[in-house]
C-alpha cells in the first residue's frame, strides 16, 4: 500500500530520505514537464527540476498543509524556472553588449542562425511525414494545405471531383495527425529524465546547507552521480547529458 503524502512529508522531516525519494519519483515527470514548457530546453529543464526538489526539501518544514504539496511544488518549479530566465536574460544582454561592437547585428545574428537550424530540422520532419503518405493522398495535401490552392481548382487540376478531393484530404489529415503524434512521442521520449534522477536529487539534498548540519559524516568529495550539489551551475554539456540518458535507459 502506498504511503500518503502527509506521511511521506513527516518521515522526510524526521530524516527519512527514502520517503522523499518516493515524492521525487511521484512528481518528477510533471515538474520536468512544467519546467520544459517555461524554459523550452530539455537539458535546462532537468537542472531546474533537480533544483526544485532540493529547494522543496530545504523548505519542507515551512509547508503548513501537506495536502497542498503538489500546488506548493508547482510554485517552486515556476519560480525556479523564471529565476533562470531572468538570469539568462541578464547574461544575454551582457553578452550582446560585448559583441555588438564586433558584429553588425549583435546577438540577433547568432540567434537567427539557431532559428534557421531549428526550422530546417522541423521542415525535414514534415517532409518525412508527407512522404509517408501515398501519392494519391500526398498530392492533394500538398496542393491544398501547403500551396493553399482552392479545393475546386485543385480537383480540376487533378481530374477528380471536389468530394473525392475532400475525402483524400480527410484521410491524409488523419494520417498526418497520427504521424505527428508518433514523432512527438519519440522526441519527448529522448528527453525523458534519466533513471537515476531521484538519486541525483537526494545527493543534492544531502549536500544542501540544511542537510549538512544533520549529516556530519557526509563525504564532501564528488559522489559521482552527477548531482554536483548545485544543479543550475552544472557545466555538463548537452552532449554528455544526452549520452548519460541513453546509458540510463539501457
Amino acid at each position: 500500500m502506498e504511503k500518503d503524502e502527509k506521511e511521506l512529508i513527516i518521515n522526510t522531516l524526521n530524516g527519512n530520505l527514502k520517503d522523499f525519494s518516493v515524492l521525487i519519483k511521484r512528481y518528477q515527470e510533471v515538474v520536468n514537464g512544467l519546467a520544459l514548457t517555461i524554459v523550452k530546453d530539455p537539458f535546462i529543464a532537468e537542472d531546474i527540476s533537480q533544483e526544485t526538489f532540493i529547494r522543496a526539501f530545504n523548505n519542507l518544514s515551512k509547508l503548513k498543509n501537506p495536502a497542498s504539496f503538489s500546488t506548493w511544488l508547482k510554485k517552486i518549479t515556476v519560480n525556479t524556472s523564471k529565476m533562470w530566465l531572468r538570469k539568462q536574460k541578464k547574461e544575454r544582454d551582457l553578452f550582446s553588449e560585448e559583441i555588438c561592437s564586433e558584429t553588425k547585428g549583435g546577438i540577433s545574428e547568432l540567434e537567427s542562425v539557431d532559428v534557421k537550424f531549428e526550422k530546417r530540422d522541423f521542415y525535414k520532419n514534415i517532409i518525412r511525414i508527407l512522404n509517408s503518405l501515398s501519392i494519391k493522398t500526398r498530392i492533394p495535401v500538398t496542393l491544398c494545405y501547403i500551396d493553399n490552392i482552392p479545393y475546386r481548382e485543385a480537383g480540376r487540376f487533378l481530374g477528380i471531383s471536389e468530394n473525392t478531393l475532400r475525402k483524400r484530404l480527410h484521410d491524409g489529415k488523419k494520417k498526418l495527425q497520427r504521424e505527428i503524434v508518433k514523432m512527438s512521442k519519440n522526441m519527448l521520449e529522448e528527453y525523458r529524465l534519466p533513471k537515476n534522477f531521484a538519486e541525483k536529487c537526494i545527493c543534492g539534498c544531502k549536500r544542501s546547507k540544511l542537510m549538512r548540519k544533520e549529516v556530519k559524516n557526509m563525504e564532501k568529495k564528488d559522489c559521482g552521480c552527477g548531482c554536483g550539489g548545485t544543479p543550475l551551475k552544472n557545466k555538463e554539456s548537452k552532449e554528455s547529458k544526452k549520452e548519460s540518458r541513453k546509458e540510463n535507459k539501457k
